[in-house]
């Protein structure tokens, strides 16, 4: 049976109310169409809409209990001044009492997948509690923190970021014993002055990472060294991975795919469905792929030098090779999508030329 994720005396302790005693909440959530029972809403304002508006669908069941920053509570809502910073209290209550090894990912792509099979994998030895979806923001990211349970064993959580500062502020609540940068691309690139800029605030994790903490970082990025600059500032272990020498070394033979650690080899067995989808997660060049969602056809060399001309074949170009890799991986999905609007086109025509010669 499953542990109780929070009593009425824990609810009371973190917002200072005096909810009935006999009370006890199985879940957290932000959305009201996904109730169930025993659930505490966080009724909270969002761009499109209010979260107030379903309180009173909510409070229906009587096991359930509302977050409020309006109109009068009652008996099971408790009144805050701002609901998302109540999310936030609870979330970071949730993790002071957790005794879970946390793991803290980010990165330019490739965060979703890692967190996956890392949730997948560590299940395998104890409870697992991650992110669901791509909850990765200043939403997601409490929201998730704050259903973790207190006998997890291990929490797997992506930290995402649009702008400088984003990311340090969800460290320093998710505080993770281990964190994880998969590559620095230029997703959001038109929020800071250059890609030097993305690779400061992707390092942001490091800021939060518990005393005596690991950072894992690609050897195959380019950044690689600037990171490993700002770990070793900041007296924080690094391990490494991919192909170059590392920690954890990627191996690819023909088309099988071997790990060695430690000077050890290991030979997963990959069902050949997942194998591409591996190569790519894994690829030797991940920012070209990441960048474009590359699978593009070779009809990218025949592009004109014409502007809108680039524009338009390169958006044909990338819809013929998205619709095929959308079966393989969403997030890269998203990624190639972006990188196609307000931006050089020139420039990623000959970003493109450069890419196809590698693979």
């Amino acid at each position: 049976m499953s542990k109780k994720l929070y009593t009425s005396g824990e609810i009371n302790a973190v917002f200072n109310s005096n909810i009935n005693k006999n009370l006890f909440f199985n879940k957290v959530e932000i959305d009201s169409r996904q109730l169930s029972n025993r659930t505490i809403f966080f009724a909270i304002k969002g761009v499109n809409d209010d979260g107030h508006r379903y309180v009173k669908a909510v409070l229906k069941n009587k096991n359930n209990l509302a977050i409020i920053s309006e109109k009068p509570n009652n008996l099971r809502s408790i009144r805050t001044k701002n609901t998302l910073e109540g999310l936030r209290n609870l979330a970071s209550y949730a993790r002071q009492r957790s005794n879970s090894k946390i793991i803290a990912i980010t990165g330019s792509c490739g965060k979703t997948s890692l967190k996956n099979l890392l949730n997948i994998s560590l299940s395998k030895f104890g409870k697992t509690h991650s992110s669901p979806k791509s909850f990765n923001n200043h939403y997601g990211v409490p929201y998730s923190l704050a259903n973790l349970s207190s006998d997890n064993k291990y929490g797997v959580f992506e930290l995402g970021m649009s702008f400088k500062g984003e990311i340090d502020k969800l460290v320093n609540l998710v505080k993770p014993h281990i964190a994880i940068i998969t590559n620095i691309g230029p997703a959001h690139l038109e929020n800071f002055k250059n890609i030097n800029g993305i690779c400061k605030a992707k390092a942001e994790i490091m800021n939060g990472i518990c005393q005596n903490g690991i950072i894992i970082l690609n050897k195959d990025d380019k950044f690689f060294y600037s990171l490993k600059k700002i770990a070793d500032h900041k007296n924080i272990k690094v391990l490494t991975f991919g192909y170059s020498k590392s920690d954890i070394q990627i191996i690819k033979k023909s088309a099988k795919v071997f790990f060695k650690i430690k000077n050890k080899i290991f030979k997963p067995k990959i069902p050949q469905k997942n194998l591409q989808e591996l190569q790519v997660i894994i690829s030797e060049k991940p920012l070209e792929f990441c960048r474009f969602g590359i699978t593009i056809s070779k009809q990218i060399h025949k592009l004109s030098t014409t502007r809108n001309f680039f524009k338009r074949r390169i958006r044909n170009a990338l819809k013929d090779g998205v619709t095929k890799y959308a079966k393989l991986h969403h997030d890269y999905v998203i990624i190639a999508k972006k990188q196609i609007l307000d931006v050089d086109y020139k420039k990623i025509y000959n970003d493109l030329k450069f890419c196809l010669k590698k693979i």
